[in-house]
């Protein structure tokens, strides 16, 4: 019975360990469950990049389609944007209008022909607000944006213009001669090269350069007292000196001549010499003194047309030019060959002949006889003087007639004068006399500004000048006198000298006296001493 109830209860147990199993896993168990596990975070994770991937990829698909929609959620509308620009160029604030075009051209989607019409329109807006860089700036831009055609002409000509206005001739030159083209290295496919020494080369470009240098260098002097308008006119008229091939040759020749000479002068040492080397520190002592009071005193004397303008209506009389007569000549050796001459002209042969065959005047026959200045009426004449009576036959000349009878020069020469150019008396224009005015009316006011800066120079520098010193005499005041105290101790001392010099000369005059006298008395009492001997 016990072993029925055994069996039956193993019977139970048995069942039930089918259905439940209260046992602890083993190993085996542990890794497959693991590795399920890890591969289903695996697969999670690749299908979770892939869609942010994918979800980025859409936003910059969008983007960069529509970029200009995408940024003006932060610059505003791009219509109002274009509606104000336009509204500032019609007002004519150009300056503003440009840089509210150029953020319109940030934003709006237009095909490049558009994108390079509004480029010269930028151009214009500064060209007419005088910032001539950026419309240059832009005119390039627009051109490599795309070339307009129907605008073509129009750029060239502002482009031209900007740069004469920024007296950049270099660059009006290189426009003009299209040497601005380059090829496919990049290199300048018109180098120009007008001149070569050595391995060194200079171009049309170059030379342009030098001659703005050297214009730039005389101009610096006129910086002082003239505004940036006038100094603009006037390197525009300096320019246009140096156009012409015969200029800008004899420029050329002038600058390649200097720098040979200095080469060779460094070649040989010449620069080491002592002496030199003092000089060539004065001459730096001196531009660098100069450079510094222009730049201290520039913008304190500025003269505006208006104010130089006023002076020349109301100083008119300062501006008269008397009468000039622009003479040539012959001389001849004797009265009769000066007839002779006179004859022949008169009969038909040139000026310029008679000069070849009877004039031996060194001064003017290489120049077929003019003479290389006009004489101003009342003014002595080469040769002649200052006559009233042959004066009088010389102004009373046409243009191209000669003088009648010859004219005996004080060395025995005759003289022939034929007028080339008579100048009547005339007041000078106000552009002609405007650089004259700017120049007397700033040097007083000049000189005042340079003795000031220099008397707060001294006193920031504890300058000392010991004035008895330098005259040679001793004082024992070292203080710094003014220059009005100064002066008068300089008075004192040469007071002091005088009379010193002049109670000098009484004593010297007196000890003279009293030696002749003592050399009068030595010899009468030798006279008495001899008369006594001689009655003895």
């Amino acid at each position: 019975m016990d072993n029925n109830i055994n069996d039956d209860i193993k019977d139970s147990n048995s069942s039930k360990g089918s259905n439940l199993d209260f046992s602890l896993p083993t190993d085996k168990n542990k890794n497959s469950n693991s590795s399920c596990l890890l591969g289903n975070l695996r697969i999670t994770s690749i299908l979770v990049l892939i869609s942010l991937l994918i979800s980025i990829s859409i936003l910059l698909v969008v983007l960069l389609s529509s970029p200009k929609q995408a940024t003006s959620d932060f610059k505003g509308d791009i219509d109002s944007i274009k509606k104000l620009a336009a509204k500032l160029e019609n007002r004519k604030l150009y300056n503003t209008a440009a840089e509210k075009w150029i953020e319109y051209l940030t934003y709006a989607n237009i095909d490049d022909t558009e994108r390079a019409r509004l480029q010269y329109k930028i151009a214009k807006l500064y060209f007419d607000n005088g910032n001539f860089e950026k419309c240059l700036e832009h005119l390039f831009i627009s051109e490599n944006t795309k070339e307009l055609e129907d605008h073509k002409s129009e750029i060239g000509r502002m482009k031209l213009d900007a740069f004469r206005r920024l007296g950049n001739l270099a660059g009006m030159n290189a426009e003009l001669t299209g040497s601005t083209a380059v090829n496919n290295n990049g290199e300048n496919k018109n180098s120009g090269i007008i001149a070569e020494f050595g391995p060194d080369k200079i171009t049309d470009s170059d030379l342009d350069k030098i001659i703005e240098d050297q214009i730039d260098a005389q101009l610096s002097q006129y910086a002082m007292f003239m505004n940036e308008e006038q100094l603009m006119k006037q390197k525009e008229e300096m320019q246009k000196q140096f156009m012409g091939e015969e200029a800008k040759n004899k420029a050329l020749q002038e600058y390649i001549g200097q720098e040979l000479l200095m080469r060779e002068a460094v070649e040989t040492g010449i620069e080491n010499n002592p002496s030199v080397q003092r000089n060539l520190e004065t001459i730096r002592r001196g531009f660098l003194a100069q450079q510094f009071i222009n730049q201290k005193i520039k913008d304190q004397i500025k003269l505006s047309d208006t104010d130089l303008e006023d002076y020349y209506n109301s100083h008119k009389d300062e501006f008269n030019v008397k009468t000039k007569a622009n003479l040539s000549r012959i001389i001849a050796k004797d009265k009769a060959k000066a007839e002779e001459a006179i004859s022949k002209i008169n009969a038909g042969m040139s000026f310029e002949d008679a000069v070849k065959e009877y004039s031996i005047d060194e001064l003017t026959m290489d120049n077929k006889g003019k003479m290389s200045s006009a004489v101003e009426k009342g003014d002595k004449i080469p040769g002649i003087g200052d006559n009233p009576a042959i004066q009088a036959i010389i102004f009373s000349l046409k243009d191209g007639e000669i003088t009648k009878t010859p004219i005996k020069s004080d060395d025995d020469m005759y003289h022939i004068y034929r007028m080339d150019k008579l100048e009547p008396e005339h007041m000078k224009t106000f552009e002609e006399a405007k650089n004259e005015i700017a120049k007397n009316k700033s040097d007083a006011k000049r000189k005042e500004l340079i003795q000031s800066t220099i008397k707060e120079l001294q006193d920031k520098y504890n300058v000392i000048i010991h004035s008895s010193a330098l005259s040679g005499k001793t004082d024992a005041g070292n203080a710094k006198k003014s220059d009005k105290e100064i002066d008068e101790i300089n008075k004192r001392i040469d007071n002091v000298a005088n009379n010193k010099t002049a109670t000098t000369n009484k004593n010297d005059a007196k000890n003279l006296d009293a030696k002749n006298n003592e050399n009068n008395t030595e010899n009468d009492a030798k006279k008495d001493d001899k008369a006594n001997s001689d009655e003895k």
